[in-house]
């Protein structure tokens, strides 16, 4: 009779330790879950030189600068603050990135673009076929 009841305590003691690691390792998989949210939200300045691009933005009126960033940024729209003035922010989710520099008109091929304080404002869905079309809406409602 006792060795029943020390195999079932046993068996207790195995489950609660079982129970015990699966606990630990969700909790420390949602920490690393909220982590990785929490850098890529707080990106808060990148840079890149300016490169020529397809000229689509151009077409809708609005001039962007095509900078290769170091890090991907999710889609999305983004405010900042570059060294040339108030800087909006397309990311498509890869390093390549489309800044529309407001009330700036020059050329600045080849010259390193420093965006500083950057914020999302809109996600993008990669679906999206017509992105320039999104971001003049979205410039229009917020400028």
């Amino acid at each position: 009779m006792y060795s029943i009841l020390m195999q079932k305590q046993n068996s207790s003691k195995k489950i609660n330790y079982y129970i015990y690691i699966l606990l630990t390792i969700l909790i420390v998989y949602l920490f690393y879950i909220f982590i990785q949210q929490r850098q890529s939200e707080n990106m808060t300045n990148i840079s890149g030189t300016v490169k020529k691009g397809k000229g689509v933005a151009k077409e809708y009126g609005y001039k962007t600068a095509n900078i290769t960033i170091e890090k991907n940024l999710d889609c999305g729209i983004y405010n900042g603050v570059s060294q040339y003035g108030k800087t909006t922010i397309m990311s498509n989710g890869s390093k390549h990135v489309q800044c529309h520099i407001h009330d700036f008109n020059k050329n600045i091929y080849g010259e390193k673009l420093d965006i500083k304080n950057i914020k999302k404002l809109h996600t993008r869905h990669k679906s999206d076929k017509d992105h320039c079309n999104l971001a003049k809406n979205i410039l229009k409602e917020l400028y």
